[in-house]
C-alpha cells in the first residue's frame, strides 16, 4: 500500500511498469484473506484524513507491506523516477480503453460481473422495471435500482446504467442480457461502449 499524490509521490507505473491487471488472477480466482481487507482500508481512511485535514500522510513516498501469513508488516522508500511515462518530466499521453464489462470478486463463492456504461444513463426506472418485470422475479424495486432473481441468478440495474450480475459463468452471457436490456430501453449502445 502506498498514497499516491500525482506529481508529488511516485506513481504505480513508477515501480511497477508496464503493470496490466490482466497479468495477475483477479480476487474472484486468488481469494484474499478477510482480515486484510480490513486493515488496508482502515489505513488507508487515516491516510485520506490526514490530506483532508492538510497534513502529510504517513505514507508518502513509502510503500507499506503487508504479509498477514507471518504477521510482518515492512515500510520501504520509493522514489519517482524522471523517466516515468506517466508522472516524469516527460509524460506520455495515453488513452486507457473503456472495459464495458469486468469480473470482480466473487460474491459467497459465485462469479460476479460489474457492467459500467461509458456515461450516466440516467435510466427511467418505471421504464426499466416494465422490461424487467418479463425476464425475472423483481426482489427490490427502489428509486436508485431494481433487484432481480433470474434463473436462480442474482441482477442488480442501477439508475446509472451500471449492472451486478451475480452468479453467471460466462461474461458474454451477462453482456448479452445487458445489451437486451438497453436495447429494450431504447438507448445506443454508444453510450454505452
Amino acid at each position: 500500500m502506498s498514497t499516491i499524490i500525482p506529481y508529488k509521490t511516485p506513481c504505480l507505473e513508477c515501480h511497477y511498469r508496464d503493470l496490466k491487471n490482466r497479468m495477475f488472477p483477479t480476487c474472484a480466482v486468488a481469494g484474499v484473506h478477510p482480515p486484510i481487507v480490513n486493515i488496508i482500508s482502515s489505513l488507508e481512511v487515516s491516510e485520506a484524513v490526514r490530506i483532508i485535514t492538510g497534513k502529510n500522510p504517513n505514507l508518502m513516498n513509502k510503500m507499506l507491506f503487508c504479509d498477514l501469513r507471518n504477521l510482518g508488516f515492512d515500510i520501504v522508500q520509493i522514489h519517482r523516477r524522471e523517466d516515468c511515462p506517466v508522472c516524469g518530466l516527460k509524460p506520455i499521453e495515453k488513452t486507457i480503453k473503456h472495459e464495458v464489462i469486468e469480473e470482480i470478486c466473487g460474491r459467497g463463492g459465485k462469479r460476479t460481473f460489474v457492467v459500467a456504461p461509458r456515461e450516466n444513463l440516467e435510466l427511467n426506472m418505471n421504464t426499466l422495471y416494465e422490461v424487467l418485470k418479463t425476464k425475472g422475479y423483481i426482489r427490490v424495486r427502489a428509486n436508485l435500482g431494481i433487484n432481480m432473481a433470474y434463473n436462480q441468478k442474482a441482477i442488480s440495474i442501477l439508475k446509472s446504467g451500471v449492472m451486478i450480475a451475480k452468479g453467471f459463468d460466462e461474461r458474454e452471457e451477462v453482456l448479452k442480457i445487458y445489451k437486451n436490456i438497453i436495447e429494450n430501453l431504447g438507448i445506443p449502445w454508444t453510450r454505452v461502449e
